[in-house]
């Protein structure tokens, strides 16, 4: 099969899966969040930058799934740590959100001396976590090269570029968190006639971009990477709620579930309804809900909020990257024994009972 074939595939199954989205209320949205590269102003197409292509290529509709750009020029990984509360606040909720911040930090006048590799690390990661407390799938991405010689700061500092994307790299793999590696994609090594060819030019002087954005073609192999990374795992299958079933006398059981068909999740939704409404619902990692990081057979989460004695059931959503299962089978159960008055007796259940007094 051809690339075109493969992609037609690719867009086929996940049309598919995210036809299925509104099962929990809501299109499926991924965010896209950083500086002027994510922002596109450099996109000489004037197709949105990664973000527009990226939903373009996921054939998303109003009714199915979309990529919000939440891109702000010149802004640093600091700046973002205070700015990705009120994106997520105000526009949200979001199902994914890449994270591609660092190039002002690196590329600025003083930042060699002032603003560490640990230090842009740390607050990516602090960003990343803002969105895991709220349900997002936190995705980070590695920054792109500076263009070499464009500017006297870009050459010496496109060794920080790497460290910062190795560094990045191995957290995620630390926090189970999928990682974009832009940085092998857009001009590793620092090629010149890469940069020419990707990297946005003044169209008046022909100079090249003192920092380094990409032009049509340099977003275009930004997308393909999104794009494939999201596809290297098909959507998950619903998992199979075990336990709470039946009486229990426990006003905060913990909700646990087997994986069944959901593997490739990296996130649960669990939900449990009852007469007044769905009084607990959550987003739980897999890796610290699951067994084996995902990779066992079982999964659990407490609930948090006490429940009234009285009739509830309870299911689960399945989720990673590129879209979520249907809700799974309900099971119900009960919190509060069942009371059987003497007089129940009669009926010849014993099994639990109580005499009123006089």
């Amino acid at each position: 099969m051809g690339d075109l074939g493969v992609r037609a595939l690719f867009l086929a199954l996940l049309l598919g899966a995210i036809l299925s989205a509104p099962a929990s209320g809501q299109i499926f949205r991924w965010l896209a969040f950083g500086d002027s590269i994510t922002e596109a102003w450099s996109d000489t197409a004037g197709l949105g930058g990664y973000p527009g292509r990226l939903e373009n290529d996921l054939n998303c509709t109003p009714s199915t799934c979309e990529v919000v750009n939440k891109g702000q020029s010149s802004e640093t990984a600091a700046e973002g740590v205070t700015r990705i509360d009120t994106v997520l606040n105000n526009t949200g909720p979001y199902d994914v959100a890449f994270i591609m911040e660092g190039t002002n930090d690196i590329w600025g006048p003083n930042n060699i001396n002032n603003v560490s590799i640990p230090t842009i690390l740390f607050n990516l990661n602090t960003m990343a976590n803002k969105a895991e407390s709220r349900g997002t799938e936190a995705v980070p991405t590695s920054i792109i090269w500076l263009y070499p010689g464009a500017h006297p700061r870009n050459t010496p500092r496109n060794p920080l570029v790497q460290d910062l994307r190795d560094q990045l790299q191995s957290s995620a793999s630390t926090n189970s968190r999928l990682f974009v590696d832009q940085w092998s994609i857009l001009c590793p090594g620092g090629q010149t006639s890469c940069f020419n060819q990707h990297y946005w030019h003044d169209s008046e002087t022909g100079l090249p971009d003192p920092v380094g954005h990409p032009d049509a073609s340099g977003f275009r192999q930004m997308t393909d990477e999104f794009f494939s990374r999201i596809n290297s795992t098909p959507v998950p299958g619903p998992a199979t709620p075990t336990s709470p079933s039946g009486d229990t006398g426990d006003n905060t059981p913990t909700l646990s579930w087997t994986i069944g068909s959901s593997v490739g999740a990296s996130w649960y939704q669990v939900r449990i309804t009852g007469p007044g409404g769905t009084p607990f619902q959550a987003w739980v990692k897999a890796s610290q809900a699951c067994s084996g990081a995902n990779s066992g057979n079982t999964c659990s989460t407490d609930v948090t909020s006490p429940l009234n004695d009285d009739n509830y059931n309870w299911q689960v959503m399945s989720r990673n990257a590129r879209g979520r299962s249907a809700w799974s089978s309900q099971l119900s159960f009960t919190v509060g024994a069942s009371i059987i008055f003497k007089d129940g007796l009669e009926s010849g259940n014993s099994s639990a009972w109580s005499e009123t007094s006089p």
